[in-house]
């Protein structure tokens, strides 16, 4: 017999089952959970399925321009529906199965309710991986100093020259209070300027000094270090792609290597940052990381430290899921109570801390704006669309949870005790 859409129930969406009954049917009966879902949120959204498409959530915020999900394969359409997790729409989206029409903020939102009625905590599997995983950084001096990101992080200069701004930070710049409507350059030097005026708080004006970036990326605050505040400064990156283009465009001396080289640069610093760098650790490597750092500190130094952490709401499952496979393998996250307390086992004082969550959320957000603005040309030059629509995806989600809080950006000051 065949079903028809009274009988037609949303865990027997298979392939197979599906086969007798219209689009039209389906697309009613899958999105029943979704509806129920927006409409708890106040929010709403159209979705397609080849020629057919209906609105769900909640019917007083429609407007004539609702955020759409468009599919053309019933295939695809019926695996994502059956499970509603946000990695699979995730893939989805980045594999070009569906297209979203309309503001990628909306759609960011819809999947985000979504994930938060049907997300999965770590299984027994995903940790015992985590475990094996650390266990190598430690055992195994080859693995250890594979960094996983590597390929993110070797795209092409010009790739992200389009999205990230002029300086080529790919940290988080810093909006003050009331100065949230700065663009992505200026806050970038904002964050410089931070930097330094802590710095000199307690070490004095930094010119002549010696400054370690460690994870100095493209090199661009190195540049804007030695210019504007006479720095000697020396980068660290182990990205041979990021080293070349450090000194082509902006003359920086840069040291290839992993961090644990560092012990035979023949230098020390008088300041050491390390921005976004840190979360690529597992604790073992950060531990290690410090141990170094305090090696190569001059007495009476200081040490910059900007990196995510574990929020106390934390978002993880799927959303970490995405991180991990799709953006930045080898990710790790502590809580700013475990950071503060490596920090000390590691024999530092901290002088300063501060949550800059609200921080990365703008900045994502001019990212966000900036890769849609560039999206022929970024497409061009990844020769790629998946990557393009991986770029956009978790950026605009990183903006969401970062700005409402579900994400923690810390800066730390540091000295040896």
């Amino acid at each position: 017999m065949t079903m028809s859409q009274s009988t037609l129930k949303t865990e027997s969406l298979t392939p197979a089952a599906v086969s007798n009954v219209s689009d039209w049917d389906i697309l009613q009966r899958a999105t029943q959970q979704l509806n129920k879902i927006l409409i708890a949120e106040r929010l709403c959204a159209r979705i397609s399925l080849a020629n057919e498409s209906t609105f769900v959530g909640e019917p007083t915020v429609f407007n004539s321009s609702p955020v759409e999900f468009a599919f053309t394969s019933r295939r695809t359409f019926v695996r994502l529906f059956r499970r509603m997790r946000l990695i699979d729409f995730a893939m989805g989206y980045f594999n070009g199965d569906f297209v979203v029409r309309g503001p990628i903020s909306k759609a960011i939102d819809i999947l985000d309710a979504m994930n938060g009625s049907t997300d999965q905590k770590e299984t027994i599997t995903e940790f015992c991986w985590r475990l094996l995983v650390r266990s190598l950084k430690v055992l195994v001096p080859q693995y250890a100093k594979k960094f996983e990101s590597l390929d993110h992080y070797s795209q092409s200069a010009d790739a992200y020259e389009s999205f990230l701004g002029d300086h080529m930070q790919y940290t988080c710049g810093r909006f003050e209070q009331g100065h949230e409507d700065i663009t992505i350059d200026e806050a970038q030097v904002a964050k410089f300027r931070f930097i330094e005026s802590l710095a000199t708080k307690y070490i004095g004006s930094l010119a002549g000094k010696d400054h370690l970036d460690i994870g100095c990326g493209w090199g661009g605050m190195d540049a804007f270090f030695q210019k504007e505040f006479g720095t000697r400064t020396l980068g660290n990156t182990n990205c041979k792609e990021q080293m070349e283009y450090a000194k082509r465009r902006y003359g920086v001396e840069i040291f290839l290597g992993d961090y644990s080289k560092l012990r035979h640069a023949g230098r020390r610093f008088d300041l050491i940052t390390i921005v976004g760098m840190i979360e690529h650790l597992t604790p073992y490597r950060r531990s290690k990381l410090l141990n170094i750092v305090g090696g190569v500190l001059r007495p009476g130094g200081v040490v910059y430290l900007q990196c995510i952490c574990k929020p106390q709401t934390w978002i993880g499952g799927d959303a970490y899921r995405v991180v991990k496979r799709q953006i930045f393998p080898g990710h790790f996250l502590e809580t700013p109570e475990q950071t503060e307390v490596r920090l000390k086992k590691s024999g530092f004082t901290i002088l300063e801390s501060f949550d800059h969550h609200r921080d990365y959320g703008i900045t994502t957000s001019r990212w966000v704006d900036n890769v849609q603005a560039n999206e022929e040309e970024l497409i061009r030059i990844l020769k790629d669309p998946r990557r393009y629509r991986m770029y956009l995806g978790y950026l605009a989600y990183a903006s969401k949870l970062f700005y409402e809080g579900h994400g923690c950006l810390m800066r730390y000051v540091f000295t040896k005790s």
